[in-house]
Protein backbone atom coordinates (compact mmCIF):
# COMPACT_ATOMS: atom_id res chain seq x y z
CA UNK A 1 0.00 0.00 0.00
CA UNK A 2 1.13 3.58 -0.48
CA UNK A 3 3.38 4.80 2.32
CA UNK A 4 4.32 1.29 3.41
CA UNK A 5 7.98 1.67 2.48
CA UNK A 6 7.99 -0.07 -0.92
CA UNK A 7 10.17 2.45 -2.73
CA UNK A 8 12.63 2.90 0.13
CA UNK A 9 13.01 -0.86 0.56
CA UNK A 10 13.10 -1.45 -3.20
CA UNK A 11 15.94 0.99 -3.80
CA UNK A 12 17.99 -0.55 -0.98
CA UNK A 13 17.33 -4.10 -2.17
CA UNK A 14 18.26 -3.17 -5.72
CA UNK A 15 21.67 -2.02 -4.51
CA UNK A 16 22.13 -5.02 -2.19
CA UNK A 17 21.19 -7.49 -4.95
CA UNK A 18 23.06 -5.57 -7.67
CA UNK A 19 20.06 -5.45 -10.01
CA UNK A 20 18.11 -2.64 -11.62
CA UNK A 21 15.29 -0.86 -9.81
CA UNK A 22 12.03 0.12 -11.48
CA UNK A 23 9.42 2.26 -9.75
CA UNK A 24 6.10 2.74 -11.48
CA UNK A 25 5.70 6.16 -9.85
CA UNK A 26 8.93 7.35 -11.48
CA UNK A 27 7.60 6.29 -14.89
CA UNK A 28 4.26 7.95 -14.17
CA UNK A 29 5.93 11.17 -13.04
CA UNK A 30 7.96 11.27 -16.25
CA UNK A 31 4.68 10.97 -18.19
CA UNK A 32 3.22 13.86 -16.15
CA UNK A 33 6.20 15.95 -17.21
CA UNK A 34 5.82 15.00 -20.88
CA UNK A 35 2.02 14.96 -21.23
CA UNK A 36 0.91 17.24 -18.42
CA UNK A 37 -1.30 17.08 -15.35
CA UNK A 38 -5.06 16.63 -15.54
CA UNK A 39 -8.01 15.27 -13.63
CA UNK A 40 -8.40 11.79 -12.12
CA UNK A 41 -9.39 10.25 -15.47
CA UNK A 42 -6.22 11.69 -17.04
CA UNK A 43 -4.13 10.40 -14.15
CA UNK A 44 -5.63 6.92 -14.60
CA UNK A 45 -4.90 7.04 -18.34
CA UNK A 46 -1.27 7.92 -17.68
CA UNK A 47 -1.13 5.30 -14.94
CA UNK A 48 -2.16 2.58 -17.43
CA UNK A 49 0.42 3.88 -19.92
CA UNK A 50 3.09 3.68 -17.20
CA UNK A 51 1.96 0.11 -16.41
CA UNK A 52 2.66 -0.85 -20.03
CA UNK A 53 6.12 0.71 -19.92
CA UNK A 54 6.86 -0.95 -16.57
CA UNK A 55 5.81 -4.37 -17.89
CA UNK A 56 7.93 -4.00 -21.05
CA UNK A 57 10.94 -2.98 -18.98
CA UNK A 58 10.57 -5.90 -16.57
CA UNK A 59 10.10 -8.37 -19.41
CA UNK A 60 13.27 -7.08 -21.10
CA UNK A 61 15.37 -7.32 -17.92
CA UNK A 62 17.45 -10.18 -16.58
CA UNK A 63 16.49 -9.39 -13.01
CA UNK A 64 14.97 -6.36 -11.38
CA UNK A 65 13.41 -5.02 -8.21
CA UNK A 66 10.01 -3.53 -9.05
CA UNK A 67 7.95 -1.20 -6.91
CA UNK A 68 4.30 -0.45 -7.58
CA UNK A 69 0.91 -0.38 -5.97
CA UNK A 70 -0.22 -3.76 -7.30
CA UNK A 71 -3.80 -4.65 -8.19
CA UNK A 72 -4.76 -7.56 -6.00
CA UNK A 73 -7.87 -9.72 -6.15
CA UNK A 74 -11.03 -7.69 -5.62
CA UNK A 75 -9.25 -4.39 -6.33
CA UNK A 76 -10.70 -1.93 -8.82
CA UNK A 77 -9.25 -2.18 -12.34
CA UNK A 78 -8.78 1.60 -12.15
CA UNK A 79 -6.18 1.25 -9.39
CA UNK A 80 -2.79 -0.41 -9.26
CA UNK A 81 -0.69 -2.43 -11.64
CA UNK A 82 -2.08 -5.78 -12.82
CA UNK A 83 -0.18 -8.86 -11.60
CA UNK A 84 -1.23 -11.63 -13.97
CA UNK A 85 1.71 -11.06 -16.34
CA UNK A 86 4.20 -11.81 -13.56
CA UNK A 87 3.35 -15.52 -13.76
CA UNK A 88 4.47 -15.51 -17.41
CA UNK A 89 8.01 -14.37 -16.66
CA UNK A 90 10.66 -16.99 -17.36
CA UNK A 91 12.45 -16.39 -14.08
CA UNK A 92 11.77 -16.58 -10.37
CA UNK A 93 9.35 -14.06 -8.90
CA UNK A 94 9.67 -13.17 -5.23
CA UNK A 95 6.98 -10.98 -3.71
CA UNK A 96 8.16 -8.73 -0.93
CA UNK A 97 5.12 -7.74 1.10
CA UNK A 98 5.75 -4.57 3.06
CA UNK A 99 3.82 -5.07 6.29
CA UNK A 100 2.80 -1.71 7.71
CA UNK A 101 -0.31 -0.56 9.56
CA UNK A 102 -2.59 1.85 7.73
CA UNK A 103 -2.11 4.65 10.26
CA UNK A 104 1.68 4.66 9.85
CA UNK A 105 1.38 4.46 6.07
CA UNK A 106 -1.14 7.33 5.99
CA UNK A 107 1.11 9.53 8.12
CA UNK A 108 4.09 8.79 5.87
CA UNK A 109 1.99 9.39 2.77
CA UNK A 110 0.72 12.77 3.92
CA UNK A 111 4.17 13.93 5.03
CA UNK A 112 5.92 13.18 1.73
CA UNK A 113 6.10 15.43 -1.28
CA UNK A 114 5.18 13.80 -4.60
CA UNK A 115 4.62 15.14 -8.08
CA UNK A 116 1.37 17.18 -8.19
CA UNK A 117 0.14 14.95 -11.03
CA UNK A 118 -0.64 12.23 -8.47
CA UNK A 119 -3.44 14.49 -7.17
CA UNK A 120 -2.58 13.56 -3.57
CA UNK A 121 -3.95 16.87 -2.24
CA UNK A 122 -7.42 15.95 -3.50
CA UNK A 123 -7.85 13.33 -0.74
CA UNK A 124 -8.43 14.08 2.90
CA UNK A 125 -6.45 12.24 5.56
CA UNK A 126 -9.58 10.26 6.47
CA UNK A 127 -10.24 9.24 2.85
CA UNK A 128 -6.63 8.12 2.54
CA UNK A 129 -6.75 6.24 5.84
CA UNK A 130 -9.96 4.44 4.80
CA UNK A 131 -8.36 3.42 1.48
CA UNK A 132 -5.19 2.20 3.19
CA UNK A 133 -7.16 0.19 5.75
CA UNK A 134 -8.91 -1.63 2.88
CA UNK A 135 -5.57 -2.27 1.19
CA UNK A 136 -4.01 -3.51 4.44
CA UNK A 137 -6.84 -6.00 4.89
CA UNK A 138 -6.15 -7.47 1.45
CA UNK A 139 -2.66 -8.61 2.48
CA UNK A 140 -0.07 -10.14 0.14
CA UNK A 141 -0.80 -10.87 -3.52
CA UNK A 142 0.71 -14.38 -3.37
CA UNK A 143 2.46 -13.90 -6.70
CA UNK A 144 5.58 -16.03 -6.68
CA UNK A 145 7.41 -16.81 -3.47
CA UNK A 146 6.43 -14.61 -0.53
CA UNK A 147 8.63 -12.78 1.94
CA UNK A 148 6.94 -10.53 4.50
CA UNK A 149 9.00 -7.58 5.71
CA UNK A 150 7.89 -5.42 8.62
CA UNK A 151 8.42 -1.89 7.29
CA UNK A 152 7.01 -0.05 10.29
CA UNK A 153 10.66 0.31 11.25
CA UNK A 154 13.77 0.14 9.09
CA UNK A 155 14.41 -3.50 8.09
CA UNK A 156 17.82 -5.14 7.89
CA UNK A 157 18.47 -4.90 4.14
CA UNK A 158 21.17 -7.56 3.99
CA UNK A 159 18.90 -10.00 5.86
CA UNK A 160 16.06 -9.37 3.39
CA UNK A 161 18.45 -9.65 0.43
CA UNK A 162 19.73 -12.98 1.76
CA UNK A 163 16.17 -14.25 2.14
CA UNK A 164 15.50 -13.28 -1.48
CA UNK A 165 18.67 -15.02 -2.70
CA UNK A 166 17.64 -18.17 -0.80
CA UNK A 167 14.13 -18.12 -2.35
CA UNK A 168 15.58 -17.67 -5.84
CA UNK A 169 18.01 -20.58 -5.29
CA UNK A 170 15.13 -22.70 -4.00
CA UNK A 171 13.00 -21.90 -7.07
CA UNK A 172 15.88 -22.56 -9.47
CA UNK A 173 16.60 -25.90 -7.81
CA UNK A 174 13.14 -27.21 -8.67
Amino acid sequence: MPGSGKSTLGRSLSAALDVAYLDKDEILERLFEIRGIGDIAWRQELSRASDKELIRSVQASDGVVVSSLWRGPGTSAASGTAVEWLAELNRPVVEIFCFCDAETAASRFKSRKRHPGHLDASRSFQQLLDQLRRLAEAGPLHVGELIVVDTRTEPNIEDVAQRIRAKVEEINAV
